[in-house]
């Protein structure tokens, strides 16, 4: 949010000095668009920094990782490799 009060201040800003440099410009008008800048400002000065928001590229997740450390059941033949690499330990009746 600090960013759009920061655009708007800036936009009050050069609208200020364009009436100024106007010399048919109402001078009534103008301490308005005063007030609307030095307030718009203290806002901007007063409001909490925009926490960056975390975004994520569309291709990140839906590519396949690459490399020896990714493990695909179903490039490896399916469930019956894991169960060879990793064999069920029996359970004694102290472990239940």
């Amino acid at each position: 949010m600090k960013v759009r009060i920061e655009s708007s201040t800036e936009a009050l800003k050069k609208a200020l000095h364009s009436a100024i440099d106007d010399p048919k410009f109402n001078r009534s008008h103008l301490s308005e668009l005063w007030r609307h800048y030095n307030g718009v400002q203290t806002i901007y000065e007063d409001c909490a920094d925009d926490v960056p928001q975390i975004q994520f590229q569309q291709d990140l997740l839906t590519e396949t990782p690459a490399g020896d450390y990714f493990f695909s059941p179903e490039a490896e033949g399916g469930g019956q490799v894991a169960a060879s690499v990793c064999p069920p330990i029996p359970l004694q009746q102290q472990d239940l």
